[in-house]
């Protein structure tokens, strides 16, 4: 791929020059000492390439740099941080809720009173999360927000915002940070909406490294996403003394179409310091390279200018080379951002809002070496823990065995009983609870504000419960069936009464056994024993049922059956039918899928919305149940 983007990049760059010589200038000398920021030397001198001929010129060019290349990383990618909202609070040792008073974003979000945020002021209370999502609405407030607002140094607007906007930044540090992140593959999961309600959605990022944006849904009637890359031509954290600082805005905007927007994709920005890409579902957008080879030959027809973006493993290892950098990397490479999702209003002359965009999780992860949280001396069950038990848990990095461990933090179904001398490696948990647990070990991280945050997920088990069994009989078999079966769990059946035998189903598992048998004269008791084991243990279950024969049957039909079956009642009788009986639906799996009450001998139950496949149906009589013969469902 990389070649055939290559070969397209300069074929059409090529053509570009031969036909518009006039559009490619080559630039050195001098520069005013304002402008002297994009090859990264201070020296009153610049040398670049500039293509095209746009209203900003600065789009299309390339400053001459000097680099000395390091290698390419090769460590691979590894989670360093994620959310996936769970519970019912926003974890704001993670998010702000508000941009108020993080700066840059103060002074350019709080005092917009002509841009994206005009009219959208971000409350808390615009931010939820529930049902494993974070919510971002947008609401009419009550009453129009009015404040003074200084845009610049002298210069203060009245600002009037009549919407609350949800709103959320990763930012944890302290006002004028640079920001959270450097350098990494961030992606998230979400539904953001494309006008539904008034209300759009974005995911992008921020710092003084200027401003990524990796979706803005296309405006004002768009079903498509964009991208942009937007670049301050100065640094507003390190003015001088002959420079004003400000927010000279440079932009690379572009759409994308990605079928469906109004539905849940993964988002994705790669950002390493060569190259950054945009990514939907896995599929590439686009791609900025930092820096490029420019060459020029000499043909019939004039010159030809060959511009070829070269990515990591292009440049020579371990020597200085000059090469072209875009503009687009100014501050970009040396400086960190903060993930921000946000909702906005979409027509600021309607007074419509309330619309959502809900983000499944967030995760980010960086090159580095490896990093594994794994438990001490596991035996035989490395992935479960009985409730009271003890574990121990070590971290360890690759290549660096004494590399220390920040903080150790667990869910809330485990406690922490000792955490070992420094380097802190090795965390001993006690289980206080069941379910799924989680140890996570927190490393310093040069390249995030959260450190590496490594998890181990396992599961914590009790003592297995007792379980519940259902009967299900006719005049020659019997089945036994346990209701709700744990995975975790194996289930061993032992028949008491001599004279007759089962035999398990359900892959070994035992979830089920069938007794068969001849009639008896009379009824007979048939006692059993089940054997409920798990990690931690194992649970006795004795239980007894009767053999018995009736002429109760079920007559079922159409079969297959499509929107509708017919369930017909033989030798049930008038006294039968006053016994308030139900008829059930289960599928093969003895899952059920739909119930009514009998009143008559011929019923009709609606299955037009069941899923096709296998399906019984039974009513349960004088304590025994009455089973139909298979029958299928298909639409």
């Amino acid at each position: 791929m990389k070649k055939v983007n290559y070969l397209l990049i300069v074929l059409f760059l090529e053509i570009f020059a031969v036909g518009l010589q006039a559009q490619v200038t080559h630039f050195s000398g001098p520069i005013d000492s304002c402008l002297d920021v994009f090859d990264g030397i201070q020296d009153g001198f610049t040398e670049y390439w500039q293509f095209g001929n746009n209203d900003n010129n600065n789009l299309n060019r390339y400053y001459k740099v000097v680099y000395t290349h390091p290698g390419c990383d090769t460590n691979p990618y590894q989670v360093v941080f994620r959310d996936d909202f769970d519970g019912s609070t926003l974890n704001t040792d993670y998010w702000l809720p508000n941009y108020n008073n993080v700066s840059p974003l103060d002074s350019i979000l709080l005092c917009d009173d002509d841009g994206q945020f005009v009219d959208n002021f971000a409350l808390p209370s615009a931010v939820s999360v529930s049902d494993g999502y974070l919510k971002l609405k947008t609401t009419r407030l009550p009453q129009t927000v009015i404040y003074n607002c200084e845009e610049s140094p002298g210069n203060t607007i009245t600002v009037e915002k009549k919407y609350s906007a949800g709103y959320v930044t990763t930012r944890r540090g302290a006002p004028g940070d640079q920001g959270c992140f450097k350098h990494g593959k961030f992606t998230i999961r979400a539904k953001i909406p494309n006008g539904t309600n008034n209300t759009t959605g974005a995911y992008w990022f921020f710092g003084w490294g200027g401003e990524i944006d990796v979706i803005e849904v296309c405006q004002p009637q768009c079903d498509e996403m964009q991208s942009n890359r937007h670049l301050f031509m100065q640094n507003p954290a390190q003015p001088n003394d002959f420079c004003e600082p400000g927010y000279d805005n440079m932009e690379w905007p572009e759409d994308h179409n990605i079928g469906n927007i109004n539905q849940f994709h993964e988002y994705s920005l790669e950002w390493n310091p060569y190259k950054f890409e945009i990514s939907v579902d896995g599929v590439v957008k686009r791609t900025f390279y930092r820096f490029n080879s420019i060459t020029q030959t000499q043909n019939n027809e004039g010159t030809t200018t060959l511009i070829h973006p070269m990515d990591c493993d292009e440049i020579p290892t371990g020597q200085t080379d000059t090469l072209w950098q875009h503009v687009a990397w100014q501050n970009l490479y040396n400086h960190y951002m903060d993930i921000i999702l946000n909702v906005g209003i979409k027509d600021l002359t309607s007074s419509t809002a309330g619309g959502e965009m809900q983000v499944d999780w967030v995760k980010v992860e960086q090159r580095m070496p490896t990093i594994t949280v794994s438990r001490q001396n596991p035996g035989s069950t490395p992935d479960y823990l009985c409730i009271g038990d003890t574990a121990q848990f070590k971290a360890s990095v690759a290549g660096n065995p004494n590399y220390p461990v920040e903080e150790w933090t667990t869910s809330s179904n485990l406690q922490i009983v000792s955490i070992s001398p420094f380097p802190h490696q090795v965390v001993t948990v006690k289980a206080a609870g069941s379910g799924q647990v989680w140890v996570q070990a927190r490393l310093d991280n040069q390249n995030s504000c959260y450190g590496s945050n490594i998890k181990k997920k396992f599961t914590v088990l009790g003592f297995p419960a007792s379980p519940q069994v259902s009967v299900y009989k006719d005049c020659n078999h019997i089945s036994l069936y346990v209701n709700n079966p744990v995975s975790s769990n194996t289930y061993q059946w032992e028949l008491l009464t001599q004279g007759y035998y089962g035999y398990p189903f359900n892959n070994g598992l035992g979830y089920n056994i069938s007794l068969p048998y001849l009639p008896p004269p009379y009824p007979i008791t048939i006692a059993y024993r089940l054997l409920v084991t798990n990690e931690c243990g194992t649970t006795t279950y004795i239980g007894a049922v009767t053999t018995s024969c009736n002429n109760w049957n079920i007559k079922v039909y159409p079969n297959p059956a499509d929107s509708y079956v017919n369930f017909e009642l033989e030798n049930f009788t008038e006294n039968d039918l006053n016994q308030n009986l139900e008829l059930t639906l289960i599928d093969a799996n003895f899952n059920v899928k739909k119930t009514m009450p009998v009143t008559q001998l011929l019923e009709t139950m609606d299955v037009s919305t069941i899923t096709p496949g296998y399906h019984y149906a039974y009513i349960v009589i004088n304590g025994e149940n009455v089973i139909s013969n298979q029958f299928v469902i298909q639409h």
